[in-house]
């Protein structure tokens, strides 16, 4: 199962500048049934993958001053906290303001509420031009295109970077493992937009 995370960078000067990114890949475990998943906790903890520099990148989104960081994902908000604590990701997100596949079953859709829980939570506006979805997949693109941020793409081996940049992605990376140039890539995808609100997908 997929997960993307994403962060808000807030601006101390008012603004806010923002990023998302896709950084876990886990084996696939039924979520319909909370106590099913929790069950295969161990089983996840011991098979599931982490994209490579996933941990660092999140650390280093964390410790970056005024990023927020947290996930958006078509996956049940208990699922999600299970599959990112079994992962040891979960300590770097605020889970609180994700979005889930309980907030709207188009993938999409949740990019915009995601946006309008970390504004609340922040008091500042997220917008498309402060918005970055940091993905792996065909999918991970069209969420953040049509649910209004711009792509960041990982070519971790499920999708090329030809098919990511042709799919609409700004900058193609190969993996995280160059958290300098991951935050350079974010910033850069924001610097054009106001100095407001931005959240991930």
């Amino acid at each position: 199962m997929r997960q993307q995370v994403g962060l808000a960078r807030q601006d101390w000067r008012g603004g806010q500048r923002g990023g998302v990114r896709q950084v876990v890949s886990a084996q696939p475990v039924p979520d319909e049934d909370g106590q099913l998943l929790e069950r295969h906790r161990d089983d996840l903890s011991r098979t599931g993958q982490v994209m490579p520099g996933a941990p660092a990148a999140l650390a280093a989104v964390q410790q970056e001053s005024g990023l927020v960081p947290t996930v958006v994902t078509g996956n049940l908000p208990g699922s999600a906290e299970i599959k990112l604590k079994a992962l040891g990701l979960d300590g770097y997100l605020d889970l609180s303001i994700g979005g889930y596949a309980s907030d709207n079953s188009h993938r999409p859709a949740l990019v915009h509420v995601a946006q309008e829980r970390a504004g609340r939570r922040h008091r500042h506006a997220f917008t498309r031009d402060t918005t970055v979805i940091i993905g792996d997949s065909l999918e991970d693109v069209r969420t953040g295109r049509e649910g209004g941020a711009d792509v960041i793409g990982v070519a971790s081996g499920t999708t090329s970077a030809e098919a990511l940049g042709a799919a609409g992605a700004r900058y193609v990376l190969a993996d995280l493992t160059d958290t300098q140039c991951l935050l350079r890539l974010i910033n850069a995808c924001v610097q054009g937009g106001r100095p407001m609100g931005g959240v991930q997908s």
